[in-house]
């Protein structure tokens, strides 16, 4: 006799995440095999659910495969090629007198590679996410890397490595934002699947959605899934592009946290960040306690994510991006050569300084609202690649 109640779980799960026009075909299609009754039916899908979810594990392996040779070639080529630029500017640093023009050109030539070879490499990782997305929906969910940043001696949550351009101010203000607040005081991934009922339930904070409209919309007893995208301050009634308005969001943290590090390599990298950036409530004391940036997800249908598998390749991806950010912040932020090189030049007049870098080329379409070149971006915005989150509890 068949295990009646593993078919049933298969059968809910499948039913679950399988369109009614699929359930109807499998349902015909198994009928002439199994019978007419509704046992032959639940065989019949389950099944069609086995061989669907082998197929899907493979596919999503492939992925997986496919993405970690890939940073694998990469990462290797980035290390090798980093240190070498690293060691031309050391040797030049370290001769009699170091030309200037030439300083100039191998200082910048190292941050210049460092900052187009991260900027390639996350939009190709990009890409995996989509492949790993891609037959869930019509609609691939929008992804991007944020970092906190002080703006104005505020602490802001900012898109750095966006999969696509945006018209709106995306700057979040760290102390209203429940997602990334959570993430603050847990160390911990966020999601939420349903922001309307969220919202509404007073469970969900984000600067961008326009809290008056949505008490107007409940107050007159108005269902605010029908009118989700006029809910956002930025919504305009001439927009094509609705996936701005998400009803889903997942965000990764990109952090050391979760991993247990030699106290050798903690105490000797702080020393590292003390000497280099200096002691201060922006930076870490403690790398281990460090998170470098975010990995965030969202998309305009609700229950689109996967609290399990979503989550976990979520966290690969942004274990595999934590490696080129890190090296990085070796090669550049921490790093006693570039520090010597911003001093020489700057005794020279030329003013190349640490805390004018980002880690992401600057395009106008990807500047803050209130800045109208890069040079004003940086003029508004310290750029240091670690920032330190408190996660001591009271």
């Amino acid at each position: 006799m068949p295990d009646h109640k593993k078919i049933q779980d298969i059968l809910l799960t499948e039913i679950n995440s399988t369109s009614t026009d699929d359930l109807t075909k499998y349902f015909e299609e198994k009928n002439i095999q199994y019978g007419v009754d509704n046992s032959g039916k639940s065989l019949g899908i389950a099944e069609q659910s086995s061989f669907r979810n082998l197929e899907k594990c493979s596919r999503i392996l492939s992925i997986i495969r496919n993405a970690i040779c890939y940073n694998q070639g990469e990462l290797i080529q980035f290390t090798f090629l980093a240190a070498e630029k690293h060691k031309e500017v050391r040797l030049l640093i370290d001769s009699e007198r170091p030309d200037k023009d030439e300083l100039k050109e191998k200082t910048q030539a190292l941050k210049k590679y460092l900052d187009n070879t991260i900027k390639r490499v996350i939009n190709t990782n990009y890409n995996y996410i989509n492949d790993y997305f891609f037959s869930r929906s019509t609609t691939l969910p929008r992804v991007c890397i944020k970092c906190k940043l002080m703006v104005e001696d505020q602490a802001k949550i900012v898109r750095l490595y966006p999969d696509k351009e945006i018209g709106y101010n995306s700057e979040i203000n760290v102390e209203r934002s429940t997602a990334y607040n959570h993430i603050l005081h847990n160390g911990n991934f966020f999601l939420e699947n349903n922001l309307p009922n969220a919202v509404k339930n007073g469970d969900y904070e984000n600067e961008r959605l326009n809290m008056q409209k949505i008490n107007d919309f409940i107050s007159n007893k108005q269902d605010i899934y029908d009118v989700w995208p006029e809910c956002w301050k930025d919504y305009s009634n001439n927009t094509n592009d609705l996936s701005s308005y998400y009803k889903s969001t997942l965000i990764v943290p990109i952090t050391l946290l979760n991993n247990k590090l030699d106290p050798e390599f903690t105490v000797k990298f702080n020393e590292k960040i003390d000497n280099e950036i200096g002691k201060s409530g922006l930076n870490p004391n403690e790398i281990e306690r460090t998170i470098f940036a975010f990995l965030c997800f969202d998309h305009v249908d609700t229950w689109f994510f996967n609290d399990d598998f979503d989550v976990r390749f979520g966290y690969m991806i942004a274990d595999l991006i934590s490696h080129y950010l890190f090296l990085r912040t070796m090669f550049m932020e921490v790093s006693e050569t570039f520090t010597d090189a911003c001093d020489i030049l700057r005794s020279y007049g030329e003013y190349f300084d640490r805390k004018n870098q980002v880690y992401a080329p600057l395009e106008k379409s990807h500047l803050h609202s209130v800045c109208s070149s890069p040079e004003e971006e940086f003029a508004k915005t310290e750029k240091n690649l670690i920032r330190q989150f408190d996660f001591s509890t009271e």
